[in-house]
């Protein structure tokens, strides 16, 4: 499955246009002149880049609080669920020793986060071939906060 970056959003976005540049560069993602736009919500990629990721990190903070997230359309909730597990793989072991090796983690009562994305009403069908996944790097922030604040944990609904 193919990955979709801002690059390939932005080909769909019907106000493009290249950004003003010196010598002769080339912009990427070029804009062709007959799909530049005039209209009053022209955009450079930049602009966009800029304007989507102010969007995202907005999604992000209210998520990693532990409300949900309402997407228009109709097109479900994003969340935080807490799950407790009983027992946690240890892959780089478990690779090593050619074996399954399962250990226990107290540090969070046996919490594990997960991402969940609510889709049962959702207008489009095969609703279980899409997914939704957070970056590492969210899920890091997530435990690092619960390392500071051992409660933060107990904010995000139950599974």
């Amino acid at each position: 499955m193919k990955s979709r970056t801002l690059t390939d959003f932005y080909s769909f976005y019907p106000y493009r246009k290249n950004p003003v540049l010196e010598n002769n560069t080339i912009p990427l993602p070029y804009v062709k002149k007959s799909e530049e736009s005039k209209h009053k919500y022209t955009l450079t990629f930049r602009q966009y880049v800029d304007i989507i990721t102010d969007i995202l990190s907005l999604i992000k903070e209210q998520i990693q609080d532990g409300r949900e997230w309402k997407i228009g359309s109709g097109l479900g909730t994003l969340c935080l669920k807490k799950i407790k597990c009983r027992t946690f793989v240890d892959r780089v072991k478990s690779e090593k020793e050619k074996k399954l090796v399962k250990f226990i983690r107290n540090d969070y009562d046996n919490y594990m986060v997960v991402e969940h994305w609510e889709r049962k009403k959702a207008p489009f069908s095969n609703k279980w071939l899409w997914r939704f996944h957070f970056m590492k790097d969210i899920k890091r922030e997530i435990y690092l906060r619960a390392d500071q604040d051992y409660t933060y944990l107990y904010k995000f609904l139950s599974k």
